[in-house]
């Protein structure tokens, strides 16, 4: 069976009892609960982990404003939000194990960089995760959808204006490949999430990276909504439109963020699912993300056997 989603906002941390460690999961541009997506992750992780605890954290109070969050607004500034909120549950103490689908992965990564005083990622797992930014305005699945419209209306207005930028979440992981100058002068995220900016190179954000011990990156086989695809993967174009790889990705070779160290200790899992975009194949999520990326940072006996 698969499922597809819109693009959301939304954060599940899971937890079997307070003493253990915790999966979370990020959605962008969807309500936090919204039964045929992120609730449907809820119940489906609950069925096969034993007393599992499940937080949503909302970036609006309503479902609207929520959806909203994920396409407009600093990521920034949700980051902080979310960070000191997370900090106040106890159930997140011990760190937490997270997934995150489609931008929701990138934000989740960004928040194991700037949160170092809060709860701790474990394991990450993203799906279809525009690691190193998009060419391209990402496409709208629900063409009456008005958010997503906006947004690529703010696109064409010119992605790296700086009310734009302050505006269009999406804007904010745009990566022009051939325009590396407006990419790194004026776009107000990923640039400095990925450590690109050598003025600006954080030493804390690499550490976060390094304090993860599995990074899966998972990869749509058909995927069309990350451009390119291999973004997933710490890919993307060169000037000349031609894919470099991660490993020959200057960020990886002078390892800047952390990814290197990450992948020479065998902490990176780079994962093929089958279909297009946010088409989750449920059978992969059951047999392959929850025992190896989940329940595996849970006490054994607080595993169900998988269904």
């Amino acid at each position: 069976m698969e499922w597809q989603w819109s693009s959301g906002t939304e954060w599940y941390p899971l937890a079997s009892r307070p003493s253990n460690t915790q999966p979370l999961a990020w959605k962008q541009g969807d309500s936090c609960c919204n039964p045929n997506s992120m609730g449907y992750i809820q119940a489906l992780i609950q069925d096969r982990i034993q007393d599992v605890f499940v937080h949503s954290v909302q970036l609006a109070l309503s479902d609207d404003d929520d959806r909203s969050a994920g396409f407009f607004g600093v990521v920034f500034d949700q980051l902080e939000t979310v960070c000191a909120d997370l900090k106040t549950i106890p159930q997140l103490k011990n760190g937490f194990s997270a997934i995150g689908f489609s931008q929701g992965g990138l934000f989740l990564r960004a928040y194991a960089e700037t949160c170092l005083d809060g709860p701790r990622i474990h394991n990450l797992v993203t799906f279809g995760t525009a690691h190193m930014g998009v060419a391209d305005a990402p496409k709208c699945r629900d063409k009456n959808d008005a958010n997503c419209l906006l947004m690529r209306a703010l696109f064409r207005n010119g992605a790296y204006l700086n009310w734009v930028q302050h505006r269009s979440v999406q804007a904010q992981y745009f990566n022009d490949p051939q325009n590396q100058e407006g990419y790194l002068s004026s776009n107000i995220f990923l640039p400095f999430v990925n450590n690109q900016v050598a003025s600006k190179k954080s030493s804390q954000y690499k550490a976060g990276i390094q304090a993860l011990e599995k990074l899966a990156l998972v990869r749509f086989a058909s995927e069309e909504t990350v451009v390119p695809a291999e973004s997933s993967w710490f890919g993307y174009y060169d000037a000349d439109l031609n894919i470099v790889n991660m490993e020959n990705q200057t960020l990886y070779i002078e390892d800047w963020l952390g990814i290197r160290w990450l992948n020479e200790n065998g902490r990176i899992d780079r994962l093929t699912q089958g279909g297009g975009h946010m088409q989750i194949d449920e059978s992969f999520f059951n047999n392959t993300i929850i025992p190896n990326y989940l329940a595996n940072t849970l006490l054994a006996s607080d595993v169900t056997e998988l269904k």
